[in-house]
């Protein structure tokens, strides 16, 4: 299988956990609506205050990508993506957004056609004058991303894999999974306890 559908079988947490607990953007970078999942290479942007003119011109250039990842300074007062966008970038080929700032048309958003993560929504849109910068290291949710970069996100959150370190990543995050697999079914069957499993003090208190 390619990098891409391996990851496509893995959580986010266990890539995390395989990452050596890095990676992991904060915890207030979550899907706009559930159930969603993407998995792709990052297309990095950074917008200008309350402004998305960058976004526009990223879309006009039909620049091929996986997930755009956004920097928009964590503010949650001012949206800078919807609904007309969102159509934009599925028609190029994007398989979701993940952004550090907000979003808005919520109720528009299909998570299977087109996940998006954000730190919130709000109702006021942006400007389109500041030209932003795209395809530099940017930080979302507190994480360092470079362009390249193996983004995935699910229910739990979104992890960033260095592009460098992702394959040893995803051989440990599978063989972290084939553990746990094990372990759940030996639980299940009443064979062991979490104690014993996870090698925790016996004793009581």
């Amino acid at each position: 299988m390619t990098l891409s559908a391996r990851l496509r079988c893995l959580g986010a947490a266990s890539l995390f956990e395989a990452a050596g607990k890095s990676g992991a953007m904060e915890a207030g970078i979550k899907p706009v609506r559930l159930p969603s999942r993407v998995v792709g290479r990052a297309v990095t942007v950074k917008v200008g205050e309350g402004d998305n003119l960058a976004l526009h011109r990223l879309l006009a250039e039909d620049r091929k990508g996986d997930v755009i990842v956004v920097d928009a300074g964590g503010r949650t007062d001012i949206a800078i993506w919807g609904d007309v966008l969102s159509a934009a970038a599925r028609g190029i080929g994007y398989r979701g957004l993940v952004v550090d700032g907000a979003v808005r048309d919520a109720a528009a958003i299909d998570p299977d056609a087109f996940p998006i993560f954000a730190r919130g929504t709000a109702i006021p849109g942006p400007g389109k004058r500041d030209p932003g910068s795209r395809g530099q290291p940017i930080t979302c949710g507190g994480v360092m991303v470079c362009d390249g970069d193996w983004i995935v996100g699910d229910a739990d959150g979104v992890v960033v894999l260095p592009m460098e370190k992702a394959e040893d990543i995803v051989i440990q995050a599978e063989a972290r999974e084939r553990q746990e697999a094990d372990m759940i079914a030996r639980l299940l069957e009443r064979k062991t306890t979490t104690l014993e499993e996870l090698g925790l003090d016996t004793e009581p208190a």
